[in-house]
């Protein structure tokens, strides 16, 4: 759908990636005081994807050429209870 003209024909569309890989580690450290358990666990998410494969799309009633750009990117916190 169309948010700037929503008359305008427009549609999403669907680019490939067959080249990447990612990585995701956490471990879970847990602690029992009393009667309360607590976590928490320290986690990092690694990703490292090529660019896709460039297709066409209808945008504002136009057909534009365009591609998923490469992506690495490196996430990481801490989850607790």
């Amino acid at each position: 759908m169309n948010a700037i003209a929503p008359d305008t024909p427009s549609e999403d569309t669907t680019n490939n990636q067959y080249h990447g890989y990612g990585l995701k580690s956490s471990f879970k450290i847990a602690y029992k005081v009393d009667v309360v358990d607590l976590f928490f666990e320290p986690y990092i998410d690694f990703w490292n994807i090529d660019d896709s494969e460039s297709t066409y799309c209808l945008v504002l009633g136009n057909y534009i050429w365009g591609k998923g750009r490469q992506n690495k990117s490196t996430i990481y916190g801490i989850n607790s209870e």
